[in-house]
């Protein structure tokens, strides 16, 4: 007998057969197997994360490979170029991080969980005959899926004052790339909507200057610098270097070698986008003169 005057044994298998309804309880104990398999839930939450990072490195390739086939085919036309395929993938790629984020706090939820159910077990009796009133008065106690609710929504309510999911996106990499791109496919000449209010950009009129500062020609093989964002055409940077150490555009100063400039995706990007939407329009444009 426990402290509350409950027998931990079973019913004796002679017992009479109670005739009539019983009132079964609204709170039940959880059942040992059940104990049991919430505690391999790691084992699963670990494989749902494998494959959502999985999906997300499928996107990406995807998208690299297609913006691969978009920057080396010089015979394409603006009618190829195809940004519901870069939106429809960043609408994917935003699914699958939202994934990634509810099932981290999913996971720290079930860890906290896991202890407090632990306590609880240990605790409890197990529900037979000689329990059923016990329990049948345990009408404040919150069941297994109640519990679960609870930790989670506590922990997604912190989670979110402390890093809310558009915060996560606003400073994920490959989000803001595959954003990027399909922005840039529609509009190759505007600032992004975060670079909108950025002095440093070389805009003109609003728009983005597509030719290199040095010889004014569209560029073919931008170079960004990593210390002070200034876009090049790479042969006439690197002659440039040979004689100088200072970055030419006006005001900078900053000091640069060959080591602190990178492949700029995004400009050759822009520059490709916006030479086959002008290849199509002149066409057009000899049309309407006759």
């Amino acid at each position: 007998m426990d402290s509350e005057g409950i027998s931990h044994n079973n019913v004796p298998q002679d017992e009479s057969i109670i005739t009539g309804s019983i009132d079964l309880p609204e709170y039940f104990p959880l059942n040992q197997s059940l104990v049991k398999d919430f505690e391999r839930t790691g084992r699963l939450q670990t494989k749902v994360d494998q494959t959502i990072k999985e999906s997300i490195n499928n996107i990406l390739s995807q998208t690299e490979e297609y913006l691969k086939f978009l920057l080396d085919d010089e015979n394409l036309t603006s009618m190829d170029l195809d940004s519901k395929f870069f939106s429809t993938n960043l609408i994917t790629l935003e699914s699958l991080l939202k994934s990634q984020y509810e099932l981290g706090i999913w996971k720290k939820s079930v860890e906290e969980s896991k202890l407090k159910i632990r306590l609880k077990q240990r605790q409890e009796v197990e529900l037979n005959l000689e329990s059923l009133e016990y329990y049948q008065n345990q009408v404040d106690e919150d069941h297994f899926g109640d519990l679960m609710k609870k930790e989670y929504d506590e922990y997604r309510d912190i989670h979110n004052q402390e890093t809310s999911f558009q915060t996560i996106l606003a400073t994920n990499d490959s989000y803001k790339y595959l954003k990027n791109v399909a922005f840039i496919l529609q509009n190759p000449q505007h600032p992004l909507p975060e670079e909108a209010e950025d002095d440093e950009l070389e805009v003109a009129g609003g728009k983005i200057s597509l030719k290199d500062p040095l010889s004014l020609n569209y560029y073919h093989t931008p170079l960004i610098s990593k210390k002070c964002g200034h876009i090049f055409e790479q042969d006439t940077i690197f002659d440039y270097l040979n004689n100088n150490s200072k970055c030419p555009v006006d005001g900078c100063g900053a000091v640069l070698t060959r080591n602190d400039l990178k492949p700029d995706k995004i400009m050759t990007l822009r520059v490709k986008a916006h030479l086959l939407k002008d290849k199509t329009k002149k066409p057009q444009a000899n049309v309407d003169r006759l």
